[in-house]
């Protein structure tokens, strides 16, 4: 079984052998596209791996493609973060801030956190999780503030209105 690293820095698979062969013969991958056995360590050149040599012999491609000069091979790119989970956590150091004017900002907050969240299941190699889970953690901490606030404001009130008689 193999993983692919596509064009778009997803990470696909796992895949098995056929299933890389035929999407050399439809041209999704070719010599210089990186792929990596399932349980090992580093991406590598299609070009490398000599089970497919003949696939994209086949397919007119250039079996005897050398690595991109400058590349590294064998880390993946950096992961990218997950905006959602950035902006959860920033609306919700806002809200905290302003605590007292409203709670949507409590709410926006956890909803883009669960997003986030949800984002993150379906791409891992994105980073943002621990954000997510802060931006959640906050909101809900904004929310209870305000629903505190809420309810002293009520008890003050009715306090006021016993002593005024």
């Amino acid at each position: 079984m193999y993983r692919i690293l596509g064009a778009d820095q997803k990470e696909y698979g796992p895949v098995n052998a056929e299933q890389i062969r035929q999407w050399i013969l439809e041209r999704r991958l070719g010599p210089q596209s990186l792929i990596m056995v399932e349980g090992t360590v580093g991406w590598k050149p299609l070009s490398l791996f000599p089970e497919f040599s003949q696939t994209l012999a086949g397919a007119g491609l250039n079996v005897s493609a050398q690595p991109t000069p400058g590349v590294v091979y064998g880390t993946a790119p950096a992961s990218p973060q997950n905006q959602l989970a950035l902006w959860s956590l920033i609306v919700a150091c806002l809200s905290w801030v302003c605590l007292c004017v409203t709670p949507f900002g409590g709410i926006l907050s956890i909803i883009f956190g669960f997003l986030a969240l949800a984002e993150l299941k379906k791409s891992p190699h994105q980073t943002g999780k621990n954000l997510a889970l802060a931006g959640i953690i906050i909101g809900a901490a904004n929310l209870v503030g305000v629903g505190a606030m809420a309810v002293l404001g009520f008890i003050s009130e009715i306090i006021d209105k016993v002593k005024g008689q």
